[in-house]
């Protein structure tokens, strides 16, 4: 009881202090250059959003296989300004000097001009930090395209531009900002994004990407696979650097679904492979049948990097031998 006591009253003092000045108490969590902070700072308070960031590909942007491999080991120095950039907001692209290891990380996107910024209003009456509230860039698709630049282009040229980056590759969620005690007690959930900044399987539907078995012969074992990009503005996948590959993986399963035969397509943007924003498009397989054998065609959409060892399915469509859909 005294320690609530206690509670109350530390927290109606901070309030009483802000009604007369404003009250900014760690202005070193907005420090940019090389006095910035980790991102594990940020974890103290947005222990949610940190943890998303930390199993996104903005994290792994400068520690990755694949980046390792296709900057040898950064000598290629001018990549680095996109996968450790200093600021998002700078009209010449930088690379930070410190947390470099990080990534796109926290202060890349958020930190400007001495406070952390971002789209949502301020709600408590103190800042645990210098704040810009309501910052309407973080809404627009012009800050991905500063480093995502051919992506953003294809964007712009499908005339698709109802939607952003952010809606399908920030799902949106209710929740707090703040997550932690006890400075979330004193916060309301409201719809927020979530800092995923990929493509989760449960996106990945017939609302933007159609695949279709299709079977021609009595044995059901050729015909083609039909994928058709419906509502995702740019090519499917996209990008001009790096290694940007989905693969289209056709397989005969046999009756406890082992992979007996299997075809691959490969998608990529460097191979010119990639699929169109709202191309149609027919990938033809041929397995040899098996006598008085119940099979399964399988096709699976995969997206996957260099080392081919991170392995995430996106759709999967499979049709029983004997049955057409």
């Amino acid at each position: 009881m005294i320690k609530l006591f206690k509670l109350c009253l530390f927290f109606m003092s901070i309030y009483l202090m802000s009604c007369s000045l404003p009250v900014t108490l760690h202005h070193d969590l907005a420090d940019t250059g090389v006095g910035q902070l980790s991102a594990e700072k940020c974890r103290a308070c947005h222990e949610v959003i940190f943890d998303e960031w930390k199993g996104s590909a903005h994290n792994r942007a400068f520690t990755s296989p694949n980046f390792r491999a296709l900057s040898n080991e950064y000598r290629l120095n001018q990549c680095i300004p996109c996968h450790s950039p200093d600021s998002v907001f700078s009209d010449k692209l930088t690379a930070r000097k410190v947390n470099i290891e990080e990534g796109v990380n926290c202060h890349a996107c958020h930190a400007l001009e001495g406070a952390l910024q971002g789209p949502v209003e301020k709600r408590l009456p103190f800042q645990i930090h210098p704040i810009v509230e309501k910052n309407e860039a973080y809404r627009k698709s012009e800050m991905c395209g500063k480093c995502h630049i051919s992506t953003f282009q294809e964007y712009k040229d499908s005339g698709k531009v109802d939607a952003t980056c952010q809606d399908c590759h920030m799902p949106q969620v209710q929740r707090t900002i703040i997550d932690n005690k006890p400075w979330i007690w004193l916060k309301r959930s409201y719809q927020f994004k979530r800092h995923v900044f990929g493509v989760e399987k449960s996106s990945a539907s017939d609302n933007w990407l159609g695949m279709t078995v299709r079977v021609s012969d009595e044995n059901d074992l050729s015909g083609d696979i039909i994928l058709s990009s419906k509502s995702v503005p740019h090519s499917i996948p996209s990008g001009d650097y790096g290694y940007n590959e989905i693969l289209l993986d056709i397989s005969l399963l046999d009756e406890l679904d082992n992979i007996m035969q299997k075809i691959s397509y490969s998608l990529t943007s460097e191979m010119k492979t990639a699929l169109a924003y709202g191309e149609t498009r027919k990938f033809p397989y041929e397995f040899v049948a098996r006598n008085n054998m119940r099979e399964k065609i399988r096709a699976q959409l995969v997206k996957t990097d260099y080392e081919r060892k991170d392995i995430q399915i996106l759709i999967t469509r499979t049709v029983i031998t004997g049955q057409i859909p």
